[in-house]
């Protein structure tokens, strides 16, 4: 049964020749790194949020069929949510002035799950002066082999990753001891390009 890795394997390795597949690196430029996080809000209902400008890059290896260097840098200030009375408590609670960035880190090689698109890639967010561990889940949804304006090779994904915010001591507002929930989830949707 072909799957789509086999088939984002075998073009990853025409496109860098039969004999001589190297590791090829990503990035995902501004605009095409979309980031969503989801908090509950008093207990009631679930806020949603997104980071505008953020930019990522990762290497693919179509042979060992990994990925490694995986880099994720949020500008934490373009901070937005459908919701504006609760806009200017997700900005302290991010402590956006304090910590301009969020970033994710991984280096070590992650191989794929067998027969699927799916990986489980492990590294270090930093976050409101915190650096902690931090596993997303990712998968990979589809190769194009000229998906860009200029003809480049894309790779499009996704990554899910749910953490405590309390090991990054990011507490409530002092007007409102229990406003948000403990755990915040990210979700990245994004378009790599080939370097």
């Amino acid at each position: 049964m072909k799957t789509k890795l086999f088939i984002l394997v075998l073009l990853g390795i025409m496109l860098t020749g039969p004999a001589k597949a190297e590791p090829v690196r990503y990035y995902i430029p501004p605009g095409q790194l979309n980031v969503a996080f989801q908090i509950m809000d008093r207990g009631v209902s679930n806020i949603l949020g997104m980071f505008p400008n953020a930019t990522g890059s990762f290497v693919f290896d179509p042979v060992k069929k990994t990925v490694s260097n995986v880099k994720v840098a949020i500008e934490t200030s373009s901070i937005m949510t459908a919701n504006p009375s609760a806009l200017p408590e997700l900005r302290d609670l991010f402590a956006a002035r304090d910590y301009p960035e969020i970033s994710f880190v991984a280096a070590s090689p992650v191989a794929f799950e067998k027969d699927n698109n799916d990986l489980r890639i492990s590294g270090h967010m930093s976050m409101h002066g915190q650096n902690k561990p931090a596993t997303f889940t990712m998968t990979f949804n589809n190769y194009e082999a000229d998906s860009s304006p200029k003809g480049q090779a894309a790779m499009g994904f996704s990554a899910r990753a749910t953490i405590q915010r309390a090991e990054f001591d990011m507490s409530d507002p002092p007007e409102m001891p229990s406003r948000f929930g403990e755990s915040i989830t990210f979700q990245l949707e994004g378009e790599a390009i080939r370097q």
